[in-house]
């Protein structure tokens, strides 16, 4: 008689609380302070912007002789595709990005331009450049994405 009790009072106190927690509601997101900007792999923590960015979209295929150069700003944002006609992976090993690659599915990346650096963008299987993103110092090089010719490196340069 005390157990069939003492559960009928465990099951209104559980009631009670169901309903108090349903009432109140979940607490609204907060959004970050204007000028900063949040990344998963950081856990959300609000990291301070580079000012305004570009909204920069590339596509390369892999089967041109020469890795295409790409230039960037921090702040830009780069919207890159890979297009190729058989089947692989592309990645980007500085960043730890892979996708899959196929003649009717290209390879996605999208990159938040932060530090300066060469970054390829390689084919898994052969290594084989594609690409190479250089992200430039806050106030250096052409204002175009993917360069002048006076800016493109030397064909034997490393690309990464």
């Amino acid at each position: 008689m005390a157990a069939r009790r003492l559960l009928i009072i465990l099951l209104g106190v559980l009631l009670v609380s169901t309903l108090a927690a349903a009432l109140i509601g979940p607490e609204p997101a907060r959004e970050p302070a204007p000028g900063t900007t949040t990344r998963a792999e950081d856990g959300g923590v609000p990291q301070e912007s580079h000012g305004t960015g570009r909204l920069i979209e590339v596509s390369v295929q892999t089967g041109e002789p020469r890795p295409e150069t790409i230039r960037l700003r921090p702040g830009d944002q780069l919207e890159l595709t890979v297009r190729g006609r058989t089947p692989g992976q592309v990645e980007i090993p500085s960043f730890g990005l892979i996708d899959d690659l196929g003649p009717d599915s290209p390879a996605h990346f999208s990159l938040l331009a932060a530090e300066p650096g060469n970054f390829a963008v390689r084919l898994v299987g052969t290594g084989r450049s594609v690409a190479r993103v250089v992200i430039l110092p806050e106030h250096g090089g052409s204002g175009h994405p993917r360069g002048s010719a006076a800016e493109k490196a030397p064909r034997g340069s490393p690309a990464g």
